[in-house]
């Protein structure tokens, strides 16, 4: 094989492995974004929910 042949395969095989991995990165966050979501979209931090957790109350 040429040089040319071979540097157009190895061309293609990262042209389709880079496809996969992108393919593969949007099914995963599609699926961590499911019922993640406020009404407006956004997805809500851990801090702007309030806790009545009170470690070392005493009670």
């Amino acid at each position: 094989m040429s040089n040319t042949r071979i540097i157009l395969i190895v061309a293609l095989l990262a042209l389709a492995g880079f496809s996969l991995y992108q393919k593969h990165s949007r099914r995963k966050q599609e699926k961590q974004g499911k019922g993640q979501k406020g009404d407006d979209g956004k997805s809500n931090p851990p801090e702007s929910q309030q806790d009545d957790y009170e470690p070392y109350s005493g009670n």
